[in-house]
């Protein structure tokens, strides 16, 4: 214990980090330690950061009851059973549950968690829908949705190199510690790999200047069992701002699809396509496509 606590002061004293994650926190099993190693973090630097990857994440192991900031979790499951059975009610309802870290209230602050659909202990997330039969444009149209996903929800979005652009080498398990597995630049000539990445530059763009999508701030709009579709507002308590972000998880496109709980009447602007919209007696009505997005931003 005084051996680990001394590399975090080194770590901190010597290269000015900012923040730290516990590998197998679950291993450790020990949230004593955990709260004394956050506390020496924090106390030699902040703001501060510290994160556990414990899986399966529970809520259990972070602020304010618990010893860290934030834990890690992995959503892809989720998506992946939405993605291999659509259409099946029960799944969608456990998505709910478990791809929203707000949904529950399971967590207190967007910093509790740290959201991610691929890590280095992961085979990525294209490789994964190749299993269920998914490939091409149709894998691109499903990664895209969990990515708007993952880039609005409550938390803190992890972005392993390369997801950006639908990199795909199988990580295997053989000497995979050892496996030299350079990036794939090339990827980016394709078309459908470059429309990603643009959707990344994006939301990432979008990310760093919302105050709203930072916040700890969710509502649920709708959460239709029976059409598979979602939408949820995020909003900041320091400013205006206003964000209503809305998913059709179905395999079939909804025609004028009603929500009439919309949270302000005025102008709002579409973040991907810059189309803008007018809410009038808080009703909206649009039409979806199959796994299709939008993310809406009140203007005035």
């Amino acid at each position: 214990m005084k051996f680990i606590e001394d590399v975090i002061k080194f770590w901190i004293k010597e290269y000015h980090i900012d923040g730290l994650r516990f590998d197998a926190a679950k291993q450790i099993d020990n949230f004593e330690v955990l709260k004394h190693f956050d506390f020496i973090s924090h106390s030699l630097r902040s703001p501060f950061y510290t994160v556990a990857e414990y899986m399966p994440a529970i809520s259990e192991i972070v602020k304010p009851h618990g010893p860290v900031d934030g834990v890690w979790r992995n959503i892809v499951p989720s998506f992946q059973n939405l993605f291999e059975f659509p259409g099946n009610t029960i799944l969608f309802n456990r998505f709910l549950q478990a791809g929203n870290p707000a949904y529950e209230d399971q967590y207190s602050y967007a910093t509790s968690v740290v959201n991610f659909c691929s890590c280095h202990d992961n085979e990525r997330f294209l490789y994964l829908l190749h299993q269920i039969n998914y490939f091409d444009d149709e894998a691109i149209k499903r990664i895209k949705i969990t990515t708007a996903w993952l880039m609005t929800t409550v938390g803190l979005p992890l972005i392993w190199m390369g997801e950006e652009w639908c990199e795909d080498k199988i990580r295997g398990d053989e000497d995979r510690t050892r496996k030299i597995n350079k990036i794939d630049w090339s990827l980016l000539t394709k078309t459908s790999q470059r429309s990603l990445f643009e959707l990344y530059r994006k939301l990432i763009t979008f990310r760093k200047s919302s105050s709203a999508i930072k916040s700890d701030n969710v509502t649920f709009l709708c959460h239709d069992s029976d059409k598979h579709i979602v939408a949820y507002h995020r909003w900041s308590n320091e400013n205006n701002e206003s964000i209503v972000a809305l998913f059709n998880l179905s395999l079939k496109d909804q025609q004028t699809y009603s929500i009439n709980n919309w949270p302000k009447n005025g102008r709002w602007q579409e973040l991907i396509s810059q189309s803008e919209i007018q809410i009038h007696n808080n009703e909206f009505n649009i039409d979806l496509k199959s796994y299709e997005f939008k993310i809406f931003a009140f203007k005035d």
